[in-house]
Protein backbone atom coordinates (compact mmCIF):
# COMPACT_ATOMS: atom_id res chain seq x y z
CA UNK A 1 0.00 0.00 0.00
CA UNK A 2 1.02 3.18 -1.09
CA UNK A 3 1.69 6.06 1.73
CA UNK A 4 0.49 9.93 -0.16
CA UNK A 5 2.61 12.92 0.70
CA UNK A 6 3.68 15.97 -0.59
CA UNK A 7 5.87 14.18 -3.18
CA UNK A 8 3.04 12.30 -4.28
CA UNK A 9 3.08 7.99 -3.80
CA UNK A 10 5.83 6.81 -1.60
CA UNK A 11 6.33 2.84 -0.48
CA UNK A 12 6.30 3.16 2.61
CA UNK A 13 6.15 6.60 5.25
CA UNK A 14 10.14 4.53 6.31
CA UNK A 15 11.79 1.72 4.77
CA UNK A 16 14.40 -0.21 6.74
CA UNK A 17 17.11 -1.63 4.62
CA UNK A 18 18.61 -4.59 6.06
CA UNK A 19 16.61 -6.81 8.50
CA UNK A 20 19.20 -8.21 11.09
CA UNK A 21 19.68 -7.15 14.41
CA UNK A 22 19.20 -3.82 14.53
CA UNK A 23 17.41 -3.54 11.53
CA UNK A 24 14.19 -5.73 12.71
CA UNK A 25 14.28 -3.52 16.25
CA UNK A 26 13.67 -0.15 14.31
CA UNK A 27 10.95 -1.75 12.47
CA UNK A 28 9.13 -3.08 15.84
CA UNK A 29 9.44 0.24 17.06
CA UNK A 30 8.56 2.32 13.75
CA UNK A 31 5.52 0.05 13.85
CA UNK A 32 4.92 -0.28 17.25
CA UNK A 33 4.63 3.73 16.61
CA UNK A 34 1.81 3.05 14.21
CA UNK A 35 3.97 3.97 11.23
CA UNK A 36 4.05 2.19 7.63
CA UNK A 37 6.93 0.14 7.31
CA UNK A 38 8.84 -1.77 3.97
CA UNK A 39 12.27 -3.68 5.38
CA UNK A 40 14.58 -4.98 2.33
CA UNK A 41 16.15 -7.51 3.13
CA UNK A 42 18.92 -9.79 0.69
CA UNK A 43 18.21 -13.17 2.86
CA UNK A 44 15.39 -14.39 3.84
CA UNK A 45 15.64 -13.61 7.68
CA UNK A 46 16.21 -14.30 10.06
CA UNK A 47 19.46 -15.90 8.26
CA UNK A 48 23.24 -16.67 9.60
CA UNK A 49 24.82 -14.65 6.61
CA UNK A 50 25.56 -11.39 8.75
CA UNK A 51 26.02 -9.97 12.08
CA UNK A 52 23.01 -11.15 14.24
CA UNK A 53 23.56 -15.08 14.66
CA UNK A 54 25.79 -17.44 17.22
CA UNK A 55 23.45 -18.04 19.74
CA UNK A 56 24.11 -15.34 22.20
CA UNK A 57 25.91 -12.20 22.92
CA UNK A 58 27.24 -10.85 26.37
CA UNK A 59 24.58 -8.43 27.47
CA UNK A 60 26.30 -5.35 29.68
CA UNK A 61 24.71 -2.72 31.47
CA UNK A 62 27.99 -1.18 32.50
CA UNK A 63 29.40 -0.35 29.27
CA UNK A 64 33.20 0.01 29.00
CA UNK A 65 33.82 0.86 25.62
CA UNK A 66 31.88 4.20 26.78
CA UNK A 67 29.25 5.43 29.56
CA UNK A 68 27.02 6.95 27.13
CA UNK A 69 25.90 3.43 26.09
CA UNK A 70 24.51 2.38 29.47
CA UNK A 71 21.55 4.46 28.59
CA UNK A 72 21.25 2.62 25.48
CA UNK A 73 21.62 -0.93 27.17
CA UNK A 74 19.36 0.18 30.33
CA UNK A 75 16.76 1.03 26.93
CA UNK A 76 17.08 -2.28 25.27
CA UNK A 77 16.88 -4.57 28.32
CA UNK A 78 13.15 -2.30 28.50
CA UNK A 79 12.73 -3.80 25.07
CA UNK A 80 13.75 -7.01 25.46
CA UNK A 81 11.70 -7.74 28.54
CA UNK A 82 8.37 -6.34 26.02
CA UNK A 83 9.10 -8.84 23.53
CA UNK A 84 9.40 -11.27 26.29
CA UNK A 85 5.99 -10.45 27.67
CA UNK A 86 4.13 -10.73 24.40
CA UNK A 87 5.70 -14.13 23.24
CA UNK A 88 7.02 -15.35 26.76
CA UNK A 89 10.55 -16.00 24.81
CA UNK A 90 13.56 -16.25 27.08
CA UNK A 91 15.68 -13.36 25.12
CA UNK A 92 18.08 -12.04 28.50
CA UNK A 93 19.40 -14.02 31.62
CA UNK A 94 20.42 -11.70 33.88
CA UNK A 95 22.65 -14.29 35.73
CA UNK A 96 25.68 -11.09 36.40
CA UNK A 97 28.98 -10.21 34.77
CA UNK A 98 32.50 -10.13 36.32
CA UNK A 99 35.11 -7.96 34.45
CA UNK A 100 38.91 -9.05 35.32
CA UNK A 101 42.16 -6.57 35.25
CA UNK A 102 44.84 -4.35 35.97
CA UNK A 103 43.11 -1.61 38.10
CA UNK A 104 44.88 0.71 35.77
CA UNK A 105 44.30 -0.94 32.30
CA UNK A 106 41.13 -0.58 29.98
CA UNK A 107 38.26 -2.96 30.77
CA UNK A 108 37.93 -2.17 34.75
CA UNK A 109 37.91 1.72 35.35
CA UNK A 110 36.08 1.61 31.99
CA UNK A 111 33.43 -0.01 33.87
CA UNK A 112 33.39 1.81 36.77
CA UNK A 113 33.55 4.78 34.79
CA UNK A 114 30.39 3.59 33.24
CA UNK A 115 29.06 2.64 36.72
CA UNK A 116 29.72 5.65 38.41
CA UNK A 117 27.83 8.44 35.82
CA UNK A 118 25.12 6.21 35.55
CA UNK A 119 24.98 5.34 39.61
CA UNK A 120 25.21 1.89 39.22
CA UNK A 121 25.12 -0.75 41.86
CA UNK A 122 28.56 -2.71 41.01
CA UNK A 123 31.11 -4.53 43.11
CA UNK A 124 34.37 -4.18 43.44
CA UNK A 125 36.70 -7.49 44.44
CA UNK A 126 40.16 -7.69 45.05
CA UNK A 127 42.25 -10.96 43.68
CA UNK A 128 41.31 -13.21 46.61
CA UNK A 129 37.82 -12.51 46.33
CA UNK A 130 37.72 -13.21 42.85
CA UNK A 131 39.48 -16.82 43.18
CA UNK A 132 37.29 -17.84 46.16
CA UNK A 133 34.30 -16.69 44.56
CA UNK A 134 35.40 -17.21 40.86
CA UNK A 135 36.82 -20.36 40.51
CA UNK A 136 35.68 -20.86 37.16
CA UNK A 137 39.03 -17.98 36.42
CA UNK A 138 42.48 -19.77 37.08
CA UNK A 139 46.06 -18.18 36.96
CA UNK A 140 44.87 -14.91 38.10
CA UNK A 141 47.88 -11.95 38.31
CA UNK A 142 48.64 -10.52 41.36
CA UNK A 143 47.23 -7.10 40.05
CA UNK A 144 44.05 -8.54 39.19
CA UNK A 145 41.07 -6.92 40.35
CA UNK A 146 37.26 -7.04 39.18
CA UNK A 147 34.13 -5.23 39.24
CA UNK A 148 30.83 -7.24 39.22
CA UNK A 149 28.11 -5.80 37.80
CA UNK A 150 24.23 -7.43 38.74
CA UNK A 151 22.57 -6.17 35.44
CA UNK A 152 25.09 -8.23 33.07
CA UNK A 153 23.90 -11.54 31.64
CA UNK A 154 23.29 -13.50 28.28
CA UNK A 155 21.44 -12.14 25.66
CA UNK A 156 19.77 -14.75 22.88
CA UNK A 157 20.44 -12.75 19.88
CA UNK A 158 18.69 -14.99 17.52
CA UNK A 159 15.82 -15.34 19.82
CA UNK A 160 15.72 -11.89 20.13
CA UNK A 161 16.03 -10.73 15.95
CA UNK A 162 13.13 -13.78 15.31
CA UNK A 163 10.95 -12.19 17.87
CA UNK A 164 11.09 -8.38 16.77
CA UNK A 165 10.80 -9.73 13.43
CA UNK A 166 7.13 -11.24 14.52
CA UNK A 167 6.32 -8.18 16.39
CA UNK A 168 6.86 -6.09 13.94
CA UNK A 169 4.76 -8.31 10.89
CA UNK A 170 2.08 -8.50 13.18
CA UNK A 171 1.87 -4.72 13.41
CA UNK A 172 1.70 -4.64 9.67
CA UNK A 173 5.68 -4.56 8.46
CA UNK A 174 5.87 -5.60 5.16
CA UNK A 175 9.30 -7.38 4.35
CA UNK A 176 10.86 -8.15 1.32
CA UNK A 177 13.45 -10.62 1.52
CA UNK A 178 15.64 -11.40 -1.12
CA UNK A 179 16.43 -7.85 -1.98
CA UNK A 180 19.94 -6.14 -2.94
CA UNK A 181 20.23 -2.92 -2.28
CA UNK A 182 22.06 -1.01 -4.36
CA UNK A 183 21.91 2.51 -4.32
CA UNK A 184 20.39 5.00 -2.41
CA UNK A 185 19.67 8.53 -3.92
CA UNK A 186 18.49 11.77 -2.40
CA UNK A 187 15.05 13.13 -4.15
CA UNK A 188 12.96 15.61 -3.77
CA UNK A 189 11.00 14.97 -0.26
CA UNK A 190 12.90 12.21 0.39
CA UNK A 191 14.80 8.88 -0.77
CA UNK A 192 14.66 5.92 -3.74
CA UNK A 193 16.72 3.15 -2.99
CA UNK A 194 17.42 1.13 -6.18
CA UNK A 195 17.73 -2.35 -6.02
CA UNK A 196 17.77 -5.39 -7.51
CA UNK A 197 14.10 -5.94 -7.97
CA UNK A 198 13.14 -2.33 -8.65
CA UNK A 199 13.25 1.10 -6.52
CA UNK A 200 11.61 2.09 -3.65
CA UNK A 201 10.58 5.45 -2.49
CA UNK A 202 9.59 7.02 1.37
CA UNK A 203 10.53 10.12 3.30
CA UNK A 204 12.79 8.76 5.26
CA UNK A 205 15.07 5.34 5.36
CA UNK A 206 16.70 3.33 8.20
CA UNK A 207 20.02 2.15 6.79
CA UNK A 208 20.87 -0.57 8.79
CA UNK A 209 22.98 -2.54 6.21
CA UNK A 210 25.23 -4.31 8.46
CA UNK A 211 28.59 -5.59 6.18
CA UNK A 212 26.92 -4.30 3.32
CA UNK A 213 26.91 -0.78 4.61
CA UNK A 214 30.39 0.53 3.00
CA UNK A 215 29.26 -1.22 -0.61
CA UNK A 216 26.22 1.56 -0.60
CA UNK A 217 27.33 3.98 1.30
CA UNK A 218 30.98 3.97 1.11
CA UNK A 219 31.39 7.58 2.62
CA UNK A 220 30.74 5.68 6.18
CA UNK A 221 34.34 4.89 7.75
CA UNK A 222 34.15 1.06 8.54
CA UNK A 223 36.48 -1.46 8.59
CA UNK A 224 34.93 -5.07 8.13
CA UNK A 225 36.59 -8.18 10.63
CA UNK A 226 35.51 -11.90 10.29
CA UNK A 227 34.61 -13.06 13.86
CA UNK A 228 34.60 -16.79 14.43
CA UNK A 229 32.70 -17.70 17.78
CA UNK A 230 33.56 -20.80 19.96
CA UNK A 231 31.71 -22.65 22.33
CA UNK A 232 33.14 -25.36 24.85
CA UNK A 233 31.24 -28.38 26.82
CA UNK A 234 31.99 -28.16 30.89
CA UNK A 235 34.61 -30.48 31.60
CA UNK A 236 33.04 -33.57 33.08
CA UNK A 237 33.64 -33.53 37.47
CA UNK A 238 35.16 -29.49 37.67
CA UNK A 239 33.10 -29.35 40.66
CA UNK A 240 35.53 -26.90 42.47
CA UNK A 241 35.38 -24.34 39.20
CA UNK A 242 31.77 -24.51 38.19
CA UNK A 243 30.94 -23.83 34.72
CA UNK A 244 27.50 -23.12 34.67
CA UNK A 245 25.80 -19.84 33.98
CA UNK A 246 24.90 -19.06 37.17
CA UNK A 247 27.89 -19.91 38.71
CA UNK A 248 30.39 -18.26 36.05
CA UNK A 249 27.99 -15.58 34.82
CA UNK A 250 29.46 -13.92 31.64
CA UNK A 251 33.08 -12.24 32.02
CA UNK A 252 35.67 -10.25 30.10
CA UNK A 253 39.13 -10.76 31.44
CA UNK A 254 42.05 -8.16 30.32
CA UNK A 255 45.57 -9.26 30.29
CA UNK A 256 48.26 -7.39 28.48
CA UNK A 257 48.12 -4.72 25.96
CA UNK A 258 44.51 -6.10 24.07
CA UNK A 259 44.55 -9.64 25.45
CA UNK A 260 42.56 -11.55 27.40
CA UNK A 261 39.62 -13.61 26.75
CA UNK A 262 35.42 -13.03 27.29
CA UNK A 263 32.51 -15.22 26.98
CA UNK A 264 29.46 -17.26 29.20
CA UNK A 265 29.03 -19.64 31.14
CA UNK A 266 26.74 -22.70 30.63
CA UNK A 267 22.96 -22.90 30.83
CA UNK A 268 21.05 -25.68 31.52
CA UNK A 269 23.12 -28.59 30.25
CA UNK A 270 24.09 -26.48 27.21
CA UNK A 271 27.86 -25.00 26.37
CA UNK A 272 29.45 -22.15 27.48
CA UNK A 273 31.04 -19.71 24.90
CA UNK A 274 34.27 -18.25 25.38
CA UNK A 275 36.04 -15.76 22.84
CA UNK A 276 39.48 -13.44 22.38
CA UNK A 277 39.74 -10.08 23.16
CA UNK A 278 41.37 -7.52 21.09
CA UNK A 279 43.51 -7.27 18.30
CA UNK A 280 43.73 -11.29 18.44
CA UNK A 281 40.68 -11.86 16.86
CA UNK A 282 40.59 -9.31 14.13
CA UNK A 283 41.58 -9.79 10.82
CA UNK A 284 40.31 -7.31 8.59
CA UNK A 285 38.32 -8.43 5.16
CA UNK A 286 38.55 -6.45 2.02
CA UNK A 287 35.12 -7.40 1.21
CA UNK A 288 32.16 -9.03 2.38
CA UNK A 289 31.16 -10.90 -0.76
CA UNK A 290 34.63 -12.78 -0.17
CA UNK A 291 34.44 -13.56 3.34
CA UNK A 292 34.93 -17.29 4.31
CA UNK A 293 31.95 -17.99 6.49
CA UNK A 294 32.81 -21.60 6.99
CA UNK A 295 34.50 -21.79 10.93
CA UNK A 296 37.96 -24.47 10.31
CA UNK A 297 40.11 -25.62 13.29
CA UNK A 298 42.58 -22.70 12.90
CA UNK A 299 39.36 -20.10 14.17
CA UNK A 300 39.13 -21.76 17.16
CA UNK A 301 42.71 -21.62 18.32
CA UNK A 302 42.48 -18.48 20.19
CA UNK A 303 39.86 -19.37 22.19
CA UNK A 304 41.04 -23.01 22.91
CA UNK A 305 44.40 -21.32 24.22
CA UNK A 306 42.57 -19.41 26.44
CA UNK A 307 40.69 -22.62 28.00
CA UNK A 308 43.62 -24.56 27.86
CA UNK A 309 45.56 -21.98 30.05
CA UNK A 310 42.87 -19.77 32.20
CA UNK A 311 39.79 -22.25 32.44
CA UNK A 312 39.57 -25.27 33.69
CA UNK A 313 36.22 -26.54 34.36
CA UNK A 314 35.75 -26.28 30.33
CA UNK A 315 36.97 -29.36 27.97
CA UNK A 316 39.69 -28.25 26.11
CA UNK A 317 38.29 -28.88 22.63
CA UNK A 318 35.83 -26.70 20.73
CA UNK A 319 32.73 -28.20 20.51
CA UNK A 320 31.04 -25.73 18.18
CA UNK A 321 31.86 -22.82 15.93
CA UNK A 322 30.20 -20.31 13.88
CA UNK A 323 31.42 -17.57 11.55
CA UNK A 324 30.05 -13.84 11.80
CA UNK A 325 31.17 -10.71 10.65
CA UNK A 326 31.58 -7.31 12.21
CA UNK A 327 31.63 -3.73 11.07
CA UNK A 328 34.48 -1.79 13.46
CA UNK A 329 34.43 2.38 12.98
CA UNK A 330 38.08 4.27 13.70
CA UNK A 331 37.22 5.10 16.98
CA UNK A 332 35.15 1.82 17.70
CA UNK A 333 31.62 3.22 18.32
CA UNK A 334 28.68 2.88 16.35
CA UNK A 335 27.57 5.53 13.39
CA UNK A 336 23.83 6.50 14.38
CA UNK A 337 22.39 9.35 13.22
CA UNK A 338 21.26 11.06 10.25
CA UNK A 339 23.78 10.79 6.89
CA UNK A 340 25.14 14.61 7.01
CA UNK A 341 24.82 13.91 2.68
CA UNK A 342 21.34 12.98 2.89
CA UNK A 343 19.47 14.32 6.15
CA UNK A 344 16.35 11.69 5.43
CA UNK A 345 19.18 8.88 5.54
CA UNK A 346 19.28 7.65 9.08
CA UNK A 347 22.22 4.99 9.30
CA UNK A 348 22.79 2.62 11.74
CA UNK A 349 26.20 1.23 11.52
CA UNK A 350 30.03 0.08 13.05
CA UNK A 351 28.45 -2.27 15.72
CA UNK A 352 32.75 -2.70 16.13
CA UNK A 353 32.03 -5.93 18.11
CA UNK A 354 29.54 -4.47 21.01
CA UNK A 355 26.44 -3.97 18.88
CA UNK A 356 24.73 -6.79 19.69
CA UNK A 357 23.37 -6.11 23.21
CA UNK A 358 22.67 -2.93 22.72
CA UNK A 359 20.33 -3.75 19.36
CA UNK A 360 16.85 -2.80 20.66
CA UNK A 361 17.99 0.66 22.02
CA UNK A 362 19.48 1.25 18.99
CA UNK A 363 16.46 0.34 16.97
CA UNK A 364 13.88 2.42 18.83
CA UNK A 365 16.90 5.56 18.55
CA UNK A 366 16.95 5.08 14.82
CA UNK A 367 12.89 4.78 14.99
CA UNK A 368 12.81 7.61 16.44
CA UNK A 369 15.54 10.02 14.50
CA UNK A 370 13.24 8.63 11.52
CA UNK A 371 9.93 10.18 12.71
CA UNK A 372 11.36 13.10 14.87
CA UNK A 373 10.37 11.59 17.91
CA UNK A 374 12.28 12.82 20.61
CA UNK A 375 15.22 11.43 22.40
CA UNK A 376 16.53 12.25 25.98
CA UNK A 377 19.67 11.02 25.58
CA UNK A 378 23.46 11.98 24.91
CA UNK A 379 24.05 10.82 21.03
CA UNK A 380 26.81 13.00 20.29
CA UNK A 381 29.36 10.35 20.34
CA UNK A 382 27.59 8.20 17.71
CA UNK A 383 26.39 10.91 15.23
CA UNK A 384 27.53 10.26 11.61
CA UNK A 385 29.34 14.31 11.23
CA UNK A 386 31.85 12.97 13.91
CA UNK A 387 33.86 11.75 10.83
CA UNK A 388 34.84 13.90 8.08
CA UNK A 389 32.75 11.99 5.64
CA UNK A 390 33.09 12.19 1.89
CA UNK A 391 30.28 14.25 0.47
CA UNK A 392 28.91 15.86 3.95
CA UNK A 393 27.70 19.37 3.89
Amino acid sequence: MSVHGRAGAWDAEVLVLGAGAWGSMAAWRLAAAGHRVVMLERFASPHAEGSSHGRTRLFRTACLEHPGLTAIAQRSLQLYRELEARSGAAIVDLCGGLTVGPADGIAVPGVLAAADAARLDVETLERDAIAERFPFHGALAADDVGVLDPLSGVLRIETAVGEALAAATALGVSIRSGVTVQAITAIPGGVRVETDRGSFRAPKVVAALGSWTSTVLPEVPLRLTRMPMTWFAPRPGAAGAPAALDAAGVFIREMGVGGGYWGHGASDGDLAKVGPRGAVARGDEPSVDGLDRIFRDLDGDPSLDAVERFLPSLDPRVAEGYVCHSTRTPDEQFVLGPLPSMPDVIVAAGESGHGGKHAAGVGDIAAALATDRAIDLDLDFLRPERFALAGAG
